[in-house]
């Protein structure tokens, strides 16, 4: 097909689907469009990135809480089950 029986394949398509619409204003959209889709594109690839690095944030957090239980169920951490010899100095109770 040539390019002008091409050109007018396409323009009497446009009327179709946009009866009234010139040929510009439907390409002027179709653009405007597509830089939407760019735009949101753009976007979603931010957000995966951003989730990825969120997901392994929270991988290194769960991985830390795990070798504080550990720590704390051996006694490593110098943290003792009950309260020391005179924690409640100073404080009278009422009754």
């Amino acid at each position: 097909m040539k390019r002008g029986a091409t050109a007018r394949a396409l323009l009497a398509h446009s009327e179709r689907l946009a009866p009234g619409k010139p040929m510009s204003q439907l390409m002027e959209r179709s653009s405007a469009l597509q830089r939407k889709a760019d735009r949101f594109s753009e976007n979603v690839r931010q957000m995966e990135k951003r989730m990825a690095e969120l997901r392994s944030r929270v991988q290194e957090l769960r991985q830390a809480l795990e070798a504080l239980d550990k720590e704390f169920e051996s006694g490593s951490t110098g943290l003792a089950a009950e309260e020391p010899a005179g924690a409640n100095d100073g404080v009278t109770e009422t009754g």
